[in-house]
């Protein structure tokens, strides 16, 4: 199962954006080669943006997914963010609750990481 999701800039499709299309390779090669599908799943009549401009409406932000978690969708929305100039997307998925486990867990940083950024 993989989820992957974020602002991308950049579309796939012209219906995803309402001035110049951005295109990219590279994106449509990971998502046909990954074998991803996209979540959003809309009526061609009914598109819906996450980035407005004086220029147009974009859909940048999206979340893509493996087939098996496609079953498992419960919806999908977009939300105002306070924190961001873009709309935020909102996947509500089901999960197994004996597949969750409980307990401390820990996060170390890389040393390295920290040396680059001070240097």
């Amino acid at each position: 199962m993989m989820l992957i999701g974020g602002d991308f800039k950049c579309v796939l499709a012209k219906t995803d954006c309402t001035g110049n299309l951005s295109y990219c390779c590279a994106l449509h090669s990971l998502i046909s080669g990954v074998d991803l599908i996209d979540m959003w799943e809309t009526a061609p009549e009914r598109r819906n943006f996450t980035h407005y401009t004086r220029q147009g409406a974009t859909r940048l932000d999206r979340i893509y997914a493996t087939s098996n978690l496609r079953g498992r969708k419960c919806g999908i929305e977009t939300v105002l963010a306070a924190f961001a100039e873009h709309l935020a997307v909102i996947l509500l998925i089901t999960i197994d609750a004996n597949t969750i486990r409980r307990g401390t867990g820990y996060w170390k940083m890389n040393i390295a990481l920290a040396q680059n950024i001070l240097l």
